[in-house]
């Protein structure tokens, strides 16, 4: 599926995303292609692509909520080697599932804090910086805040710039806020 999206022209994928469907589309094996592009950006793959596009599987409520993390962390091994990728991404995934079913952003937060397999991460979430870059956690994080200060959609855009790093994760765990 991803990779006839790319071949029918997908935009905003970023760099790690377009390296890897490039390896493939020129003959790479899947694996390889995601290896060699973990490689090539000097380990530098623990970016926000599997957190953007995999927050719509926290809805799929046929998978079990003691699944989500597993399915993150194989969803974003798609294209990103590095295990923050699919770590960040089972965070926003668990924040936005918890929501769905009906507790608050807090009791979110504080579920995924006593998660064994994430504590790790979510300690590396706060502990990360507002900064409008594309490293998985420093993007959780600056999205969490501008909801926490209660900025506006259009202030996350902002901040994100043309890249919209914090602003997608804003604009999914509002709608689970809002459901």
């Amino acid at each position: 599926m991803y990779l006839q999206w790319w071949k029918n022209g997908a935009f905003d994928t970023g760099p790690t995303y377009a390296s890897v469907f490039t390896k493939i589309e020129n003959g790479m094996e899947y694996d390889d292609a995601v290896f060699e592009t973990h490689k090539q950006f000097d380990g530098n793959t623990a970016g926000c692509g599997p957190a953007h596009r995999a927050s719509p599987i926290a809805g799929f409520m046929n998978i079990k909520t003691n699944n989500l993390i597993k399915v993150a962390r194989d969803e974003a091994k798609i294209t990103h080697y590095h295990d923050d990728a699919g770590n960040g991404s089972a965070i926003v995934i668990m924040l936005c599932r918890f929501l769905l079913e009906g507790k608050s952003l807090v009791e979110a937060k504080e579920l995924i804090s006593k998660e064994n397999e994430l504590k790790e991460s979510w300690d590396k979430v706060q502990n990360a910086e507002l900064k409008p870059d594309g490293y998985v956690f420093n993007v959780i994080y600056s999205a969490l805040y501008f909801i926490r200060a209660n900025k506006s959609l259009k202030d996350a855009i902002k901040f994100s710039g043309s890249a919209n790093y914090c602003s997608v994760l804003v604009g999914a765990i509002l709608a689970c806020l809002t459901k």
